[in-house]
Formats: structure tokens, sequence, C-alpha cells
């Protein structure tokens, strides 16, 4: 993987295609009354599943899935119960066997946390990584371009 900056300010709700509204929880909140980490990076899974698997259901691929080879978030500001948060998300690189995209949590217009994963095309019954089909590929480039 390249190590190139990222040309979007990920804190801008315009960088993004694609929203999930999520629901805080009140056991999201750590001890010290804020939403916690994990918390905040299983909204960012809401997101990178709808994503992606978005694009999987559209193919007859039984045996093809993703799996979360990395993740990397930047927490910004601390928020809490109650209420919804606003998760965007695009791609951003297509690799040969792997997928990167990133994400912004938000809440009305303050950025709270910003992501980048990268998923890796896996094949349940070899438990391997693969390359994707060329028409998942496709769909791919398609959603990247546009």
């Amino acid at each position: 993987m390249d190590a190139q900056p990222n040309p979007l300010d990920l804190t801008k709700r315009e960088s993004y295609r694609h929203w999930n509204a999520v629901t805080i929880r009140y056991s999201d909140q750590d001890s010290i009354g804020h939403v916690n980490n994990v918390s905040i990076a299983a909204y960012f899974e809401v997101a990178r599943v709808q994503l992606v698997q978005t694009v999987l259901d559209r193919f007859d691929c039984p045996n093809l899935d993703f799996i979360l080879a990395r993740i990397a978030i930047d927490y910004l500001n601390e928020f809490h119960y109650p209420g919804t948060v606003d998760v965007g998300a695009r791609l951003m690189r297509i690799g040969n066997k792997s997928v990167t995209s990133v994400y912004g949590l938000f809440r009305d217009d303050l950025c709270l946390a910003t992501s980048e994963a990268v998923n890796v095309f896996f094949d349940m019954e070899t438990r391997s990584s693969v390359t994707p089909p060329d028409e998942v590929r496709a769909a791919l480039e398609a959603e990247l371009a546009g």
C-alpha cells in the first residue's frame, strides 16, 4: 500500500457519498460519561459493511466476502448520549485484493472522528484472500469514479 496523502478533508460532510444514521446507546458511554472508542469503531463498522456489502450483494458470489485488515481512527471531539450521529463513507482506492475506504462521524456539522479502513476480499471456502471477480471490481471502480 502506498502512503500518499489523502486529498480529501475527511472532517467535511461534502467529502462523503454515502450516509448511515446511528443511534447512540446509553451503553456506548464509558466511566467518564462520553461515547467510548469501541462504540465509535462500531459506528464506523456500520458504514463500512454497508458500503462494501451493497456492491457485493449485486453479484452471485456466494463464497466471496471481505475482512478488515486495517483500521485507523482519529478521535476529534467528545460527544454524549443521547442522540444520533451520521457516518459518511466513500471508497478511496482499489487494490488487487483490497479496497480502502474513508469515513467521517458527524453530529450536525461537527466532525467527531474520522477513519480509514482497508478490507481484503476473502474466499470463505479456501479461507484465503482473493482477487474479486471482474464484475465486482468494475462495480467498485464505478463507485470510486462516481
